[in-house]
């Protein structure tokens, strides 16, 4: 029975079409839904009581498959929350920015779990390194709160991804972020 189960599924990989052959490209960008400590800055907008809140934070990312379904590259995340409190009419009312700029190396180790490669899991590793912000400023113009920490953390995660024809779509977890991903897929035109 485990040599039937190893011939088909050594079959079904040798007959599904990959999507990421050695020299593909991924070129795309990748959205923190939620973040650790590592950083301050995610994708947030709303407001509640006296408090009011936006935030962004992007990663363009770059990916080089050096062999099929195998990605090394490079993201940059690039983050700004701005949170402010009115007091309820109290005078201490405060607004309060948050950056952050990282730049973390990545591999991804992508497998088929579809027959044509267009839906696919991955493990990943990264080396996160992040500068992060913190500045507080009253209504009466004094800066109470200045902060500011570099972290270099070792990540380890996964997701899910989806292949088309030029895009692709993912859904990362990792001990730094929950992300999500949207790449343009940039063929090899080596035969």
């Amino acid at each position: 029975m485990k040599k039937i189960t190893l011939l088909l599924f050594t079959f079904s990989l040798s007959a599904s079409y990959a999507q990421l052959e050695k020299g593909t490209q991924l070129a795309g960008a990748q959205l923190n839904l939620m973040v650790n400590d590592m950083y301050y800055t995610k994708l947030e907008f709303g407001s509640s009581g006296y408090e009011s809140y936006f935030g962004i934070s992007i990663a363009p990312t770059y990916g080089y498959s050096v062999q099929r379904n195998w990605v090394l590259g490079v993201q940059a995340t690039l983050g700004f929350e701005s949170s402010r409190f009115t007091g309820g009419g109290v005078t201490y009312a405060a607004r309060t920015l948050y950056t952050d700029f990282g730049l973390a190396p990545f591999t991804r180790l992508y497998l088929d779990i579809t027959g044509k490669g267009k839906l696919k899991v991955f493990g990943a590793g990264a080396l996160e390194c992040n500068i992060a912000s913190e500045r507080t400023r009253y209504q009466d113009g004094s800066v109470v709160s200045r902060f500011s920490k570099t972290t270099v953390h070792p990540s380890l995660g996964g997701g899910i991804a989806y292949f088309g024809r030029r895009t692709s779509f993912d859904l990362s977890m990792s001990t730094e972020a929950l992300r999500i991903g949207f790449y343009k897929i940039i063929r090899s035109h080596k035969k």
